[in-house]
Order: C-alpha cells, then sequence, then structure tokens
C-alpha cells in the first residue's frame, strides 16, 4: 500500500517537475546565446529570436496554465521571471512588462519580488518611461 501512494505521489508530480525543468533548461541555453551574441555585436545588437526562448517561453506558458498562475504553484514565480525575462531578451518590452505585472498580480508574497521589481524597472527604462523605473526600482 505504501508503495502505491509513493509511486502514485512521484508519476503525478513528474509532469509538473518535468515541465518546468524542461523550460528552465531552454531557457538557460537562449540565455546564454542571447549574452554571448550580445558581447559579440555590442551596441548594434538590437532584435533577437532564439528556438530555446521561444520553447521556454511555450513550457513557462503551459506550467502557468496547467498547475496554476498563483501561490499555490510553487513555480509560478520562476515561470512568471523566465517569461519575462525572455521576452526582455526577444527586445518585446510590452510582452515583458505585461507578464512582470502577472507576477505581481498572481504571486505577491514571492520571495523573488524584488529581481521582479528590477526587471520591470529595466522594462520602463528601456522604454523611456523614467518615472515608472523609478517607482518600480522604489519598490525593491
Amino acid at each position: 500500500m505504501r508503495f502505491v501512494f509513493i509511486l502514485c505521489l512521484i508519476s503525478c508530480s513528474t509532469p509538473y517537475f518535468n515541465t518546468f525543468y524542461n523550460a528552465e533548461r531552454a531557457f538557460n541555453k537562449g540565455e546564454i546565446a542571447y549574452f554571448e551574441r550580445k558581447k559579440a555585436e555590442g551596441d548594434e545588437f538590437s532584435k533577437f529570436t532564439n528556438p530555446d526562448l521561444t520553447f521556454a517561453i511555450q513550457k513557462a506558458n503551459k506550467l502557468l496554465e496547467t498547475f496554476g498562475a498563483n501561490d499555490s504553484n510553487a513555480y509560478a514565480d520562476d515561470a512568471y521571471i523566465m517569461l519575462t525575462k525572455a521576452h526582455i531578451y526577444q527586445f518585446d518590452y510590452d510582452l515583458a512588462e505585461r507578464y512582470a505585472k502577472l507576477f505581481i498580480k498572481n504571486v505577491p508574497n514571492s520571495e523573488k519580488l524584488a529581481e521582479n521589481s528590477i526587471l520591470l524597472g529595466d522594462i520602463y527604462v528601456a522604454k523611456n518611461e523614467f518615472e515608472l523605473a523609478k517607482t518600480a526600482y522604489a519598490n525593491i
């Protein structure tokens, strides 16, 4: 009986963890590619698409849709940070802002709230919205 319970517990949590693991692994590869290209191109760097980041975005969204986009999902804050950064790296600041704001709305008690505020401030700087950036940085 105990074995069946443990087996059920492992099999039920595996898709949850695998979705996060696959998203994180792809994101890390995409992030490395982003910084390598940014280093190589310097100030000329203005457009970036990467299949690993695209895959990470798909998996992170699936994690939020399937397992919850709030505090009930232990990986929700990580998924939101991943989505925000991935869109920043792709210079899609409107979507990055959307995910940063969803983070604040859906996981307001996260330990990663300061990191999210920094990202939101960086988004506003990139969009030349300096008063909003100041407000975001003040929330750190």
